[in-house]
């Protein structure tokens, strides 16, 4: 023996019509909360805040390793300098020290471990790589790149 659910036809369309109407709400419903959260998981970088970045910078001027692009981008639109010297033995043969020192904290250097040693330095000014990596040179380079140039840079 079959059991009715619907007395008639239009009792059961009216049914699915609603069953519908509800999938579509609650799967629209889901992805706009449950997207925000989502991708917050997956991607760490995007819950460090302005104020950590602004901490991370102030406090240190030379990083092991790249930089993300996040923070590139955050450093360049605050006016910094961002210098990413390549090594390829010891990457103690450049005074990174002293130059982001001197500077002022306008410098900021990432380390990276590459094919030859060079240093490239990029702001919104301009992007100047350095190859012969002489005194004369970087400080050529820096004067180029830098919205606050130091005397030496002067003619």
């Amino acid at each position: 023996m079959r059991l009715k659910l619907f007395k008639n036809k239009e009792q059961r369309k009216k049914f699915l019509m609603s069953i519908f109407v509800l999938m579509m709400f609650g799967s629209v419903f889901a992805f706009l909360f449950g997207y925000p959260f989502m991708s917050a998981m997956n991607n760490p970088e995007e819950t460090v805040t302005e104020q950590d970045m602004l901490k991370k910078f102030s406090n240190q001027g030379i990083f092991e390793g790249e930089l993300s692009t996040r923070e590139k981008n955050f450093l360049i639109q605050k006016g910094i300098t961002i210098g990413t010297y390549y090594y390829t033995g010891s990457s103690d043969s450049f005074e990174l020290e002293q130059l982001v020192q001197r500077l002022g904290r306008q410098l900021v250097i990432e380390k990276v471990k590459g094919n030859e040693t060079k240093i490239e330095f990029i702001s919104n000014r301009d992007s100047v790589m350095v190859k012969n990596m002489s005194d004369e040179n970087v400080l050529n380079a820096l004067c180029e790149v830098l919205y606050q140039p130091p005397p030496e840079c002067a003619p």
